[in-house]
């Protein structure tokens, strides 16, 4: 574990020295870092960078999944749970500053089909854990009695506004969770 820790630290240090002086991205070098960081048979990751809109490094490592030893790939999908909140966050501020949205917008001018209560919720509101709406994870696990991570985004969205109330009034709590904008619909298309 040490070993992994020690290399992805040297990964950071190589990426961020390389960003700092803005060189050219070296698919082989990185290759070679990334590929020290997983032994086969593990649980792994996969990378991309992206340079001036050009796709510069793309590539999995490890395996995906153990017991099938399916192994990552670019397209692997990672339930990276909380670690995406700060980038939903920050892609929101920049589409606000693009005057794409406002961070005022009621929930109900991007999702119609939830109740009432919508008019009530500022993107805000989402990005501070202080919407109200119920926590998902616990709705499924009232539903189903058991840990169940089997779930995808339409059906925790179709369960979310189904939920004919909050939990508590908009801005007067803090949650820990954002439960809708982590699961946006992949069929939604604004």
């Amino acid at each position: 574990m040490n070993r992994q820790l020690s290399n992805l630290l040297l990964f950071t240090a190589f990426f961020i020295s390389n960003m700092a002086r803005a060189q050219v991205i070296r698919p082989t070098q990185l290759d070679s870092v990334l590929g020290k960081i997983v032994k086969p048979g593990e649980p792994g990751f996969a990378a991309g960078i992206w340079q001036h809109d050009k796709l510069m490094f793309a590539r999995g490592y490890g395996l995906a999944d153990l017991s099938s030893k399916r192994k990552n790939t670019i397209a692997t999908p990672f339930n990276i749970a909380s670690m995406g909140k700060q980038f939903t966050a920050a892609s929101i501020y920049l589409l606000e500053q693009r005057g794409k949205l406002s961070t005022s917008d009621k929930l109900s001018k991007y999702f119609p089909d939830f109740p009432a209560y919508a008019d009530s919720i500022t993107i805000d509101h989402l990005i501070h854990h202080q919407s109200g709406i119920k926590d998902y994870i616990a709705l499924i696990w009232l539903r189903d009695m058991i840990d169940n991570s089997a779930y995808d985004d339409s059906t925790v969205y179709k369960m979310l506004v189904r939920q004919q109330s909050l939990n508590f009034t908009p801005g007067s709590q803090r949650t820990i969770l954002i439960p809708v904008i982590s699961c946006w619909p992949a069929s939604y298309k604004r």
